[in-house]
């Protein structure tokens, strides 16, 4: 979740630094990965410092014939589609390197 409530003042941020990336299921035809991250809100005890607050996921597909990725259930907070196309990318990446698609992967930056 984005706010712990209505009365929730926290400003909350969705991490873009680092990324989890899941293989959910893999089918003869196409293989599909959920993606998570991070949401940070303002820490009630520490003026200007952040706490972990929750996490969102999104999900694509990968389809194996021509390598290309769409998006089946967008992440909550990730307007414009950034962490999908990271992740995707991530897990291309990985398999035009190894030639086979990872159980499990990482987007890191920084």
């Amino acid at each position: 979740m984005m706010n712990s409530g209505p009365n929730s003042s926290d400003a909350a941020r969705l991490d873009a630094m680092s990324l989890g990336i899941l293989r959910e299921k893999e089918t003869s035809e196409y293989v599909d990965y959920v993606f998570f991250a991070d949401v940070w809100g303002d820490d009630p005890r520490r003026k200007g410092r952040l706490m972990l607050t929750g996490q969102q996921r999104g999900l694509f597909r990968i389809d194996k014939v021509s390598s290309r990725a769409s998006l089946l259930r967008p992440m909550v907070g990730d307007e414009g589609g950034k962490r999908f196309q990271r992740a995707a990318h991530t897990v291309t990446s990985e398999h035009l390197r190894t030639g086979s698609f990872p159980e499990a992967s990482q987007y890191a930056s920084g």
